[in-house]
């Protein structure tokens, strides 16, 4: 995604916003943009950012634009609900003693929180809540953690910072901060030519 790809999308996340970001300085989040979603195809950060446009009521993150880049290539994570529901049927299939077999029979990242809590414990513990927490919270514990990788491979975010004069934020590439290097939602007072604030 080059630096203009990423103002496209600021912009298009913006207008989605527009009262309570009219006349916002813009740039910091477009080079941020442009700086963490460097590596991510255009169309595919178009198609994320949409998404989450679609059911936030916020201004999104890039964190989440990223989850949501995540989800549309590799599809939507399985919930820690049907995780569960996959090993009780490997317990009322295979029992207790047919351990390996029900193991294989499961999705390999499944059945790795089986390992981890145990199959016999699983299915002989007299506490089946305390069980089913177990396993939730190892289940959302890996999740978070696979999404995190997932995100660090769509892209980099090799962010530099360096002070501003006069105050602190990131230093604006020729390329980014261009057109005055201020970028913001129309303002009042000229709001019906629709051209962007300037200040500075």
């Amino acid at each position: 995604m080059t630096p203009d790809e990423a103002r496209d999308l600021v912009l298009l996340a913006a207008a989605n916003f527009p009262t309570q970001l009219r006349g916002v300085n813009l740039e910091p989040t477009i080079y941020l943009w442009s700086s963490a979603l460097s590596d991510v195809p255009y169309e595919l950060a178009k198609q994320a950012l949409l998404k989450v446009l679609f059911t936030g009521r916020h201004f999104p993150t890039v964190a989440e634009v990223l989850e949501a880049v995540v989800e549309l290539q590799w599809g939507r994570p399985r919930t820690p609900e049907e995780a569960w529901e996959l090993v009780r049927d490997a317990v009322r299939r295979y029992g207790t003693f047919r351990w390996e077999e029900a193991v294989k029979s499961l999705p390999p990242d499944v059945a790795e929180v089986v390992r981890q809590i145990g199959w016999v414990e699983i299915c002989t513990s007299d506490k089946p809540d305390v069980i089913r927490s177990q396993f939730f919270r190892i289940w959302e514990r890996k999740a978070r953690s696979q999404a995190e990788k997932a995100a660090l491979a769509a892209a980099r975010q090799d962010l530099s910072f360096s002070p501003l004069p006069g105050g602190s934020g990131p230093h604006l590439p020729r390329e980014v901060a261009g057109n005055g290097g201020k970028t913001a939602l129309p303002g009042p007072q000229n709001q019906e030519r629709g051209d962007p604030v300037r200040r500075g």
